[in-house]
């Protein structure tokens, strides 16, 4: 018996190769075809899947229960136990509707967690007791109540996998990725129904668009978000990359009052809590007024390609780090740094000093809204007080980056193991399932990625240009106007309406009796202070609104 949800891209080949002359299996089904290689490989067989997926199989004959998550994340998979019972879902809410009964209790360091980065990484939830399966994971549980746990594939392995190593000519590494890139958007342009693409103004969307016309498909819808104020418009360049492309293009503008109204939704339907996720929900809530139930993003692009900060800020933040160090005593960061709130930017320095790879504390001092001195600050004295280890348990989420050859590479990983993986791949799902939306991410075929990965930075990062590989592999060129543009990122004015629109919501929800059960309320108070005159980012306190505002809207308590 099985369990499936999402989509393998390879199964029409996979049936081709093994299960072309056995007429029990189905070939036109994928699910079919997955149960079938199981039988034949058992959990080898995940190796040979390319998609995104989460599935379980209760295997009668072996009396076990194997259940698997796809690479990087795509589809997510929730599990517990009570008893001698083993329950999954794609969602916690599913969880807690078979289980109304069970008390369903916050765990302290998931919070802790979420403060310090934004969200609640794997394999934890917001729920004590409950687990989320890593991605490129599997676990089996049998019946005697042994649970086994495997990873079938990792980021880091990626690097040593066969394949071109950037040993050819450049001509040569462009081909190579031209051909991976096409190959991941033809399997997933594969439907049964319509296919549409979220389109910025960027360039990991407009590439997607010159392979489609590559590939000589139909011309495909697409859609782009749009605001009044112009300073966050991408619709311009969008236009232009949709008329390069003969593409249909769409477009939404999202007003103020319009994300007033649809704010609720957003947090009704948000699984466990979040700082990102809202930019999905609002596409996606788009996507299905058009009618359009597929569509392909370009997420995974920066991460793969170079388009965060943090891949130029990388080698100046290793800098400073060095640099702090030697100068700044620990004891002033110790005593110093978690009182800082009104002033993060100098908090984010002091962490620079702490022990451990300069270029892990670089990501998280150029990702994380806090500083994990000051996000346990924040917590409410009866968190802190049950939690331990926890800086220690934050840094094991980060992967060991000493083995890649140069920072571009490890700015790669960093990315996409904990951003990609951890935050945006979930909310992503969770908000387009919310509109019965299926997102397809071209950037995300692992054979491209490991191709890209393995290559020196030197193809990957030159003076003067975005995202190089990408532009210089793509068969027809983008408009030299988003070619010649910096990275912008697809950002809804946040900043702007938590100081107008949002404010009054703000105080209403993270300065709450309910919140104080989380946070500490003169904390709070004095991030939002700091937030008003200009030195505290509005990351945080976006943040902050979230976990306070999914707590009071889902009747959540400790």
């Amino acid at each position: 018996m099985i369990v499936f949800n999402g989509e393998l891209y390879n199964y029409r080949e996979l049936y081709a190769e093994y299960f072309q002359d056995d007429r029990s299996v189905n070939g036109n089904s994928d699910t079919a075809v997955l149960l079938s290689l199981y039988e034949r490989f058992n959990k080898d067989c995940v190796k040979l899947l390319n998609g995104m997926f989460s599935f379980v199989i209760i295997d009668i004959l072996r009396k076990s229960i194997f259940m698997c998550r796809d690479r990087f994340g795509e589809k997510p998979l929730y599990w517990m136990q009570n008893g001698q019972s083993v329950l999954f879902g794609s969602e916690l809410k599913a969880l807690k509707v078979l289980m109304p009964n069970c008390p369903w209790r916050i765990d302290p360091e998931s919070v802790a967690l979420y403060h310090m980065i934004g969200t609640i990484p794997p394999p934890h939830t917001i729920y004590e007791g409950v687990m989320a399966l890593r991605p490129g994971h599997w676990i089996e549980v049998e019946s005697s109540g042994k649970i086994s746990e495997g990873q079938y594939w990792s980021i880091e392995e990626s690097l040593n996998a066969p394949g071109e190593n950037g040993t050819g000519t450049y001509q040569q590494i462009l081909e190579e990725t031209r051909t991976l890139l096409l190959q991941a958007v033809r399997s997933r342009m594969v439907s049964d129904v319509e296919v549409g693409l979220f389109l910025s103004g960027g360039h990991d969307s407009g590439a997607i668009l010159s392979l489609i016309k590559a590939l000589d498909l139909d011309p495909i819808r697409t859609l782009c978000l749009d605001f009044p104020d112009e300073s966050f418009s991408e619709f311009r360049l969008a236009r232009l990359t949709s008329q390069r492309f003969n593409a249909n293009l769409r477009r939404r503008v999202i007003s103020p009052q319009m994300f007033l109204d649809g704010i609720g939704d957003y947090f009704d339907s948000m699984d466990q809590p979040t700082s990102d996720g809202y930019n999905t929900f609002f596409v996606s809530r788009a996507a299905r007024e058009l009618g359009i139930k597929v569509w392909l993003s370009g997420v995974g692009g920066d991460e793969l390609f170079g388009g965060y900060p943090f891949f130029k800020r990388v080698q100046t933040l290793k800098w400073m780090a060095w640099a702090i160090s030697a100068l700044l005593p620990r004891i002033a960061v110790e005593w110093t740094a978690p009182h800082l709130f009104e002033h993060l930017r100098v908090a984010r320095l002091c962490h620079l000093a702490d022990d451990g790879s300069s270029v892990t504390r670089a990501y998280q001092t150029c990702r994380n809204s806090l500083p994990w001195r000051n996000a346990f600050r924040l917590l409410a004295p009866g968190i802190r007080e049950n939690i331990h280890e926890i800086n220690h348990k934050k840094d094991q989420l980060y992967p060991n980056t000493d083995q890649f050859s140069d920072d571009f590479q490890r700015a790669t990983v960093l990315e996409t193991s904990v951003y990609m993986r951890s935050q945006l791949l979930r909310d992503m799902d969770n908000f387009s399932m919310a509109h019965s939306i299926e997102i397809r991410a071209p950037y995300l075929d692992h054979r491209l990625f490991e191709h890209v990965l393995r290559l020196p930075q030197c193809y990957k990062k030159q003076k003067g240009r975005v995202k190089p590989l990408l532009e210089d592999a793509l068969p027809f060129a983008l408009p030299e106007e988003v070619r010649q543009q910096g990275k912008r990122g697809f950002t809804f004015p946040v900043e702007v309406w938590l100081k107008r629109e949002l404010a009054e919501s703000f105080e209403e929800y993270a300065i709450s009796k309910e919140n104080a059960s989380f946070c500490d309320l003169e904390i709070v108070k004095k991030l939002w202070k700091g937030y008003r005159i200009g030195t505290v980012g509005w990351g945080a306190i976006w943040s902050l609104y979230a976990f306070a505002r999914w707590v009071r809207d889902h009747h959540e308590s400790l």
